[in-house]
């Protein structure tokens, strides 16, 4: 079921993701670099959880849109749809 809901919102990932990527970079440089938090001391902590967000914010960044902007549309196809009727 969520591999279905993947393959739905697959473009959105791949436009957004470049989004994603400034967004968490900016965000980990703000919580690391000029808090000098308790990740500044662990590069592989620091690592996973940029990974972590950058997956999150990726997918949020496509699930909305999706869910308010293309599935209205797409209801939309089923009514406009022309079927052909069947020889007599």
């Amino acid at each position: 079921m969520w591999l279905i809901y993947l393959g739905k919102i697959s473009y959105g990932l791949c436009i957004r993701h470049d989004l994603s990527i400034v967004i968490c970079r900016d965000l980990m440089f703000r919580l690391v670099i000029t808090r000098s938090c308790l990740l500044a001391t662990s590069l592989p902590v620091s690592i996973a959880l940029y990974a972590l967000l950058n997956f999150c914010t990726t997918f949020v960044c496509a699930a909305c849109p999706y869910r308010w902007l293309e599935s209205p549309f797409l209801r939309l196809k089923t009514r406009y749809t022309h079927i052909s009727s069947r020889p007599v």
